[in-house]
């Protein structure tokens, strides 16, 4: 951590369980972040030694014990409340930071003081792209995504109801961005507020960039800026909780914005869909 009063980001990590990633993510930060920054940890009560770890190798940093698993939306708060820099930075521990990435989104904000929001260019691991930077979700994108109809229009379904774009080496304005590497400025979070805690995990930087839109800021997508995601590591420990837990988040968020009706049937489909694979899990 560096020790100036008012560093330039405040990079927030909620880890649970991804120990050896963890380690791999706070080396990249070291390596390549040039600018005045703090590392915050939040530990959603892992038992794999990763906060142990923290503490051992990385004494800089700024560690958390959220003594339960938060999930992702209250863990990250914990670490925005306690964060200082002129933006915040919610970083996955599965993520690696590439040389300039940081840097390179904070001078694209300075020069843009409307940019409310950065998303990064996002690599898998082999270096091919993950796409990043999403239309917000409607009924019809849902609908076609969960019951895999979108299979049937694959052109359609990106064109005009996912990505919106077919080239992600060019700069764009976007509805939101992943919350794996998502960049906000910390003048915008002391106007809407942190993440809504009602999402566990799943919709809840989706709806975090739909307030902030609707306050005026723009949500930028930079492929300048590069960072590898090792996609769903912590996700992936937990199964089919995992797409429950999708569901849920998936109902809050269209309760929230796109009334009741449509969150309902929504809801009455994915429940459908987790009964038939339970069933077939029981087999």
């Amino acid at each position: 951590m560096n020790n100036r009063a008012t560093p330039n980001i405040s990079i927030i990590i909620v880890n649970w369980n991804t120990k050896e990633l963890l380690r791999t993510c706070l080396s990249s930060i070291g390596a390549t972040v040039n600018t005045t920054h703090e590392t915050i940890i939040v530990d959603n009560n892992s038992d794999d030694g990763s906060a142990e770890m923290v503490e051992a190798s990385f004494p800089e940093t700024s560690l958390i014990r959220a003594g339960r698993n938060l999930g992702f939306a209250a863990a990250n708060n914990l670490g925005i409340n306690k964060a200082s820099g002129r933006y915040v930075l919610l970083l996955n521990p599965d993520c690696e930071l590439l040389p300039g990435s940081i840097d390179t989104m904070i001078e694209y904000a300075d020069r843009n003081p409307d940019i409310a929001v950065i998303g990064p260019k996002l690599l898998n691991s082999d270096g091919t792209l993950q796409k990043n930077g999403r239309i917000f979700p409607t009924f019809a994108r849902e609908f076609l995504h969960i019951t895999r109809l979108y299979r049937l229009l694959p052109g359609y379904f990106n064109r005009r109801l996912e990505w919106g774009r077919q080239d992600f080496d060019i700069p764009a304005d976007v509805d939101e961005v992943s919350g794996a590497c998502m960049l906000v400025r910390e003048s915008m979070i002391a106007q809407v507020g942190g993440l809504d805690e009602r999402f566990f995990m799943y919709y809840e930087e989706v709806d975090w960039c739909k307030r902030i839109k609707a306050h005026g800021g723009r949500v930028f997508y930079l492929p300048e800026a590069q960072v590898v995601h090792h996609h769903s590591q912590s996700a992936g420990k937990i199964g089919i909780e995992k797409n429950r837990l999708a569901y849920e988040s998936q109902y809050l968020y269209f309760l929230k914005h796109h009334g009741r009706a449509q969150a309902v049937t929504l809801r009455a489909i994915s429940n459908a869909i987790l009964f038939v694979k339970g069933a077939g899990a029981r087999r």
